[in-house]
């Protein structure tokens, strides 16, 4: 995260990862995040801005709103006609593509304090495939996880685990799911369905 305030700007460039923002509304000095293609300029509000490694941009919005903008062209749209920005309230997520494709959700707050649990150091996700689960829980790398199977790619999972411990959740996987898992030289903890 690069951070540049001055006295007329409060601009911020995310450049990997997630994060967190808590801001305060200065009507004469803008908070703008950037990340990738993607602006989000804040009023007062609290959201979190997630660039992932596909250059996809996810902005949820906890509190107050804010404006998502693409700098990126999307191919249905003319260079010289942009999209208006996206108005985002509390409970709100925008995603933007790398192609500039916006998708805007309304999953509410419930929703939102999940996917928020990773302050506390927690994954929560509700009827998510198994393959979202090893993407987040690889963001933290304490033990990598693998999914050796693509047919348990697709199993959707629900529930709440300590980032830091994928063993409990390869615990759980084995007892609710049937999910195997074995670790091998490398660390690697792999998931596999039950022969």
């Amino acid at each position: 995260l690069h951070v540049k305030f001055t006295l007329t700007r409060r601009d911020l460039r995310l450049e990997q990862g997630e994060a967190l923002f808590q801001v305060q509304h200065e009507r004469h000095r803008p908070f703008q995040v950037h990340a990738g293609d993607t602006v989000v300029n804040a009023k007062g509000t609290e959201f979190a801005v997630h660039l992932k490694k596909d250059g996809e941009v996810v902005t949820t919005v906890a509190r107050g709103r804010v404006e998502v903008d693409s700098t990126a062209a999307s191919p249905a749209e003319s260079p010289k006609q942009p999209s208006p920005p996206v108005v985002a309230n509390a409970g709100d997520t925008v995603t933007i593509d790398p192609s500039g494709t916006v998708q805007v959700g309304h999953p509410g707050m419930e929703k939102v304090k999940r996917d928020l649990k990773w302050q506390e150091g927690k994954i929560a996700l509700e009827q998510a495939p198994l393959s979202e689960w090893v993407a987040d829980f690889n963001r933290y790398k304490p033990q990598s996880l693998a999914i050796d199977d693509q047919q348990i790619a697709l199993v959707r999972v629900s529930g709440e685990f300590n980032a830091a411990d994928p063993g409990s959740f390869t615990e759980a996987l084995k007892e609710t799911y049937g999910i195997e898992h074995a670790l091998t030289a490398d660390g690697t903890i792999h998931l596999h369905a039950t022969k």
